[in-house]
């Protein structure tokens, strides 16, 4: 395995708890589904580690989502 796949996995896979570090429940994200639609809400938990996964809830949308289907959206009202 070359030094570029190894990086590459290391940004697919993230944890529950470096998802956790960073992203605190309420945390403005975009979900894209496998459909390609997407939907802007907020995280309602924290991430847990299932298997390989980090899953989280998401308020308004109902079951147990995976970050790698979530972008983080920045706040307006973040002042960043």
């Amino acid at each position: 395995m070359s030094s570029t796949d190894h990086a590459l996995m290391e940004l697919i896979f993230e944890s529950a708890l470096d998802w956790n570090r960073r992203h605190p429940p309420g945390t403005s994200v975009t979900l894209t589904r496998s459909d390609g639609s997407s939907v802007s809400t907020r995280t309602r938990s924290w991430a847990a580690q299932w298997g390989s996964f980090a899953v989280l809830q998401l308020q308004h949308v109902d079951g147990l989502w995976t970050t790698s289907a979530l972008t983080v959206t920045p706040d307006l009202f973040d002042g960043h």
